[in-house]
Formats: structure tokens, C-alpha cells, sequence
């Protein structure tokens, strides 16, 4: 790569001196449109981002900047020095990106992996144990009352073995 030459820009003048964090507030500023009759009514929306210190005065920067427009604040204030961050690390992956391309074989699916699932094992003893336990359950609700008390009677007379 050739060597790039980055030019600086001077610093950015700000009201207030304080150890506080410069952050990023997103505003949605919405204005509606008067409409003739026959035509569809359209709002005409757009975002409004201020840099501020404090809420209340980006709010006041960005009734400036959103004159005629109702302001609604979206909750997102990201500090400056986070969105660098994010900035920086976009870049870093653009770039990975841009220099190793991504080959085909790596999009190619793979065959998913087949798993031979078999019922567990589990003596009769405790299968019927199991039932019965399901029988007794309060929150299992029946069609009729004495269904349960026949399900209990049906359970208590199987056996398993051979005869």
C-alpha cells in the first residue's frame, strides 16, 4: 500500500470546558404536510443529530435545526469516543474484507449433519412408573372426571413380561 496522507482538521470550539463526555443525540423530527383534497396526506420526516454535552442543549440546537418540525428524542446517545470505536472497528473489518476476499467454497453449504436419534432405554418398570406419575399430575386436565380414576386402573393392571 502507498503511504496515505490524512489531513487534520483543528480542533472543534465548544461552550463548555468540563470533564464530560461529548456525545451524539438523535433526534426524529416530523412535519406534516397540509394535503388538497384527493390526495394522500404525507408526513415528512428526517433525522436530526446534534453534538452536545448535555440533552438539554442539544435539544435547544436541534429546535434550531429542526425548525417547523416536531422533535421526538430516539434514547440513543453514544459518546463520541464510542462511535470512533465503532468507526475504527468498521474500517479495520472493511479493510480485512477488501483484502481477502471471500472465497466460494466458504459460502458453499455445508451438508447438515445427520445424528441417529433411538428412543432411551429405560426398563418397563420405570416407563409405568413414569405414566402413573403423569395419571397423578393435577394440572392434567380430563374430558370426564372419571377418566383419570380408569387411566389409574388401566396403568395399575399392565404388566410386562413374557407369559
Amino acid at each position: 500500500m502507498a503511504d496515505e496522507v490524512i489531513e487534520s482538521k483543528p480542533n472543534i470550539l465548544l461552550k463548555r470546558q468540563e470533564d464530560q463526555e461529548l456525545r451524539i443525540y438523535f433526534f426524529i423530527g416530523d412535519r406534516p404536510n397540509s394535503f388538497l383534497p384527493g390526495q394522500r396526506p404525507q408526513a415528512d420526516k428526517k433525522v436530526i443529530y446534534v453534538v452536545g454535552f448535555k440533552l438539554e442543549e442539544a435539544f435547544e440546537t436541534a429546535k434550531i435545526k429542526g425548525e417547523g418540525f416536531n422533535l421526538l428524542f430516539t434514547a440513543q446517545g453514544p459518546t463520541i469516543r464510542e462511535f470512533l470505536c465503532e468507526l475504527e472497528l468498521e474500517s479495520l473489518a472493511y479493510q480485512v474484507l477488501k483484502e481477502r476476499p471471500i472465497q466460494k467454497k466458504e459460502l458453499a453449504r455445508e451438508e447438515p449433519v445427520r445424528i441417529n436419534l433411538s428412543p432411551a432405554q429405560m426398563s418397563f418398570e420405570t416407563f409405568k412408573a413414569g405414566l402413573l406419575f403423569c395419571a397423578n399430575e393435577s394440572d392434567v386436565i380430563y374430558q370426564k372426571p372419571e377418566d383419570r380414576e380408569t387411566l389409574k386402573q388401566i396403568l395399575n393392571g399392565v404388566s410386562y413380561g413374557k407369559q
